[in-house]
């Protein structure tokens, strides 16, 4: 009856703790392990542009030969 369900409560309970846990430890490393969309596409950005820039001046060298 009453115990039973006192039980399952507490049971219920205590795995929403630990969840509640496990999920604050995931908030706090996944700034370490992964990076967000945006923030990847605009390294992307700059790394092509600088790419660009490097091609740009070998382009221009090759001309000049």
């Amino acid at each position: 009856g009453m115990a039973a369900v006192g039980w399952f409560c507490k049971s219920v309970w205590d795995a929403v703790t630990r969840l509640q846990a496990e999920i604050h430890r995931i908030e706090l490393t996944l700034p370490t392990y992964y990076v967000r969309k945006d923030e990847f596409a605009e390294s992307v950005k700059v790394i092509n542009e600088k790419l660009d820039r490097i091609w740009e001046k070998l382009e221009s060298k090759q001309d000049r030969s």
